[in-house]
């Protein structure tokens, strides 16, 4: 909720643009805080431990991939806008 709050709200708000870098590392930092909570402590309860672990490597390896991928189709989409 806080990351709601504070990446929705504040964010149109700001005025100074060296802010912007400061208010997307919070922000991060707290999705990334919710998201590890998340996997430590609600994933474990619903599945069998052989299910959890195949699941989260596949997981793990599309999240990395995706991590390769995503500069180049933020170069893409600012290049085919700009």
């Amino acid at each position: 909720m806080l990351t709601i709050l504070f990446g929705g709200k504040s964010t149109p708000f700001i005025r100074d643009p060296r802010l912007f870098p400061l208010a997307g590392f919070l922000l991060v930092v707290c999705i990334y805080i919710l998201v590890a909570l998340l996997f430590a402590i609600y994933v474990p309860e619903l599945f069998p431990t052989d299910v959890r672990m195949r699941a989260l490597g596949l997981c793990n390896t599309l999240g990395r991939a995706a991590t390769i991928f995503t500069p180049f189709l933020v170069v893409f989409l600012f290049r085919s806008t700009a």
